[in-house]
């Protein structure tokens, strides 16, 4: 049996659309206050009922029958954080070296990039093809070094027209898929889309365990959450994460009421190349949450200036600031006002400067999504 039923994998789709109110939508109207509601007349109230007409009577109905949406209730996916046992998500975490800045970028990296499942997501939707087309049946493929995945399409159940799921579920699958160490897979994971004009949204559903092995053993993997992926009419990408949370071994992390907003912004002066794109300039705008068990609390992430033409761990411009009780900035380009590609601040205080990109990188450890720094 799936370990997610079409029904809450739609309704969870639809209830995405308002996550977090950080989508532009036409604000519901209020009901009336107490104290307004105090100020109506005998009259008034008396006749009331009468001057309804069946239909509002019918949505009034409803409004006091569920006077609240409850989004945990609709969508069948529970937001609250299920592993921080140690409630790191009310503590300050840790941010007093380069160390705890490397561990804070690395972190955010591999949690906000889908962590040990990006390689294996495209590695299935690979094999599949993700064909959009008509088609329910259940299929199983082999994976590369044993084990298998399934892959299902559930259509819509006529209520919402266009909405459609295909559901990935892993039993014991092997692989490399694209890493240096093989990895076994179990779980489900899933992709929602969301018919809109012009395209699609997609919403991402992640229930998924596993094992990565290394030359010093075996680490267990958990990773669990959801993400969405909208396109907006003016251009770009906005993903949104309510919540995904990541273990790997013993370590933890989790990103909480994120999001990414990524845009392509034109040069204000029309270049006459032939290939005018290349002039374009993509911005990534970041705000939300980023808990870690290895810096033993959370800290709030945001970029006070956007991040120009960004590849993680670098950017062409721009400042990524992490807040806890401390500060730090990574700043990049002409915003480090020294001469460095990179530097990296805390509490207004060069802590560290780097010439190139690699430099910073190699700095960070960015040999594997799935991996954490070693500590010193």
């Amino acid at each position: 049996m799936s370990r997610f039923s079409f029904p809450a994998l739609l309704v969870l789709a639809l209830a995405m659309t308002g996550c977090a109110g950080l989508e532009h939508s036409e604000p519901e109207a209020e009901p009336a206050s107490d104290s307004e509601a105090q100020t109506a007349s005998p009259a008034e109230a008396a006749t009331a009922p009468e001057e309804q007409s069946g239909e509002e009577a019918s949505q009034q109905k409803e409004a006091e029958a569920s006077p609240e949406r409850d989004p945990e209730a609709d969508t069948g996916f529970d937001y609250a954080l299920q592993w921080d046992e140690a409630g790191l998500a009310d503590t300050d975490a840790r941010l007093s070296s380069m160390e705890d800045v490397s561990l804070a970028l690395s972190a955010l990296h591999r949690s906000a990039s889908g962590a040990f499942m990006e390689p294996v997501i495209e590695y299935v939707e690979g094999e599949m093809g993700l064909d959009l087309g008509q088609g329910d049946a259940t299929r199983t493929h082999a994976c590369p070094d044993g084990g298998t995945f399934t892959h299902e399409w559930l259509e819509d159940d006529g209520q919402h027209p266009g909405h459609r799921t295909v559901l990935y579920e892993f039993e014991q699958c092997r692989g490399h898929f694209r890493q240096d160490d093989p990895m076994e897979i179990n779980g489900a994971f899933a992709r929602s889309f969301e018919p809109v004009a012009g395209g699609d949204h997609v919403h991402l559903t992640f229930d998924v365990s596993g094992l990565a092995k290394t030359a010093q053993g075996s680490e267990e993997l958990q990773l669990r959450g959801r993400q969405e992926r909208r396109h907006p009419e003016e251009g770009g990408v906005v993903r949104k994460t309510p919540v995904l949370e990541l273990k790997v071994g013993d370590e933890y992390i989790a990103l909480w009421d994120f999001r990414e907003e990524m845009s392509v912004v034109e040069p204000e002066e029309q270049s006459e190349s032939d290939f005018p794109a290349f002039s374009s300039r993509f911005e990534t705008a970041i705000e939300g949450r980023l808990i870690s068990s290895e810096l033993e609390g959370s800290l709030a992430v945001s970029t006070p200036r956007v991040l120009a033409d960004r590849q993680p761990p670098c950017a062409a411009l721009g400042i990524l600031r992490f807040e806890s009780d401390r500060r730090a900035e990574v700043r990049y380009g002409s915003d480090t006002g020294i001469a460095a590609l990179v530097s990296v601040e805390l509490d207004n205080q060069l802590l560290e400067r780097y010439a190139t990109c690699d430099d910073f990188a190699q700095e960070l450890g960015f040999d594997a999504p799935w991996h954490f720094p070693e500590s010193n």
